[in-house]
């Protein structure tokens, strides 16, 4: 067997040694500060552009056209279409059903 067993009487005793505390509720003592590495290392951002309020007036940024618009597409100004042939209308012929024969009352048949 490749695994003994230990008998830990012989181990040396441990011998456990209560920390202490970091921080005492001792009125003497000032509380920890409150200066985290991010906050330490926080720099506002500046932009670029001026803050604008929402009451303040839009500024003139408004440039008419210089010519009139015109709505006319490529297509419509190439494209010619062909007349189709003309639809003829369909009437069916008129004829009798054949009644005659033998009604199966089945839904399927063979």
């Amino acid at each position: 067997r490749d695994f003994q067993p230990l008998d830990i009487t012989t181990l040396p005793r441990i011998r456990l040694v209560p920390m202490k505390a970091t921080f005492s509720m001792n009125d003497e003592q000032l509380p920890m500060e409150n200066v985290s590495m991010s906050r330490f290392h926080f720099k506002p951002y500046e932009s670029m552009k001026p803050k604008r309020q929402y009451s303040d007036p839009m500024p003139d940024i408004y440039v008419p056209p210089l010519e009139t618009f015109s709505g006319a597409t490529t297509i419509r100004n190439t494209y010619q279409g062909q007349p189709g042939p003309r639809a003829r209308a369909y009437i069916p012929e008129i004829r009798m059903l054949n009644r005659t024969g033998e009604h199966k009352h089945r839904t399927n048949y063979r």
